[in-house]
């Protein structure tokens, strides 16, 4: 039963995530700097902390395996989260030089400016989603797999004491 609750689990995470990435990078494709960059920051805020989670806990691990585990989702939750910031400076200077009058002058320029943007949005976001997804995949197993040997080991002692 716990290994169906295991893998429920990781899909619900996968489809969590998965689906908060489409609707961000829908939102940063077509909504100004000043409605997306709340939920940037917050995305950028919770994949930080989680993969600050990760590096404090890598320093308490005891065996070598699990501290590279935890090493590992950390680096790639920072990885997303740095790629995240990308994500929210772009759109903000996106939006700055597109709204210039300069730029507003020259419709071919402006329309230019607007698909490299976005071509770089959704580049730099489907890597953010990579690094989170695989973050997330290698601290999910890892803390599962934690948990399914600490309750052996824990039905072992309460079986020696009986």
């Amino acid at each position: 039963m716990v290994r169906i609750i295991e893998k429920i689990s990781a899909a619900i995470g996968y489809i969590i995530f998965g689906g908060s990435v489409l609707s961000y990078v829908s939102a940063l494709m077509r909504q100004p700097f000043e409605k997306v960059s709340t939920v940037g920051l917050s995305a950028f805020a919770l994949v930080a902390a989680v993969s600050g989670l990760c590096f404090a806990m890598s320093q308490v691990l005891e065996k070598e395996n699990d501290k590279s585990t935890a090493l590992y989702s950390g680096e790639k939750l920072l990885h997303s989260a740095v790629l995240i910031l990308e994500t929210i400076v772009l759109k903000y200077a996106s939006d700055a030089v597109l709204s210039s009058t300069f730029v507003k002058s020259y419709k071919t320029l402006a329309t230019a400016i607007s698909w490299v943007s976005h071509g770089m949005l959704f580049i730099i976001s489907s890597y953010a989603a990579y690094f989170l997804l695989y973050g997330f995949e290698a601290l999910h197993d890892f803390l599962w797999n934690r948990f399914h040997v600490r309750r052996q080991n824990m039905h072992k002692k309460s079986r020696k004491t009986k």
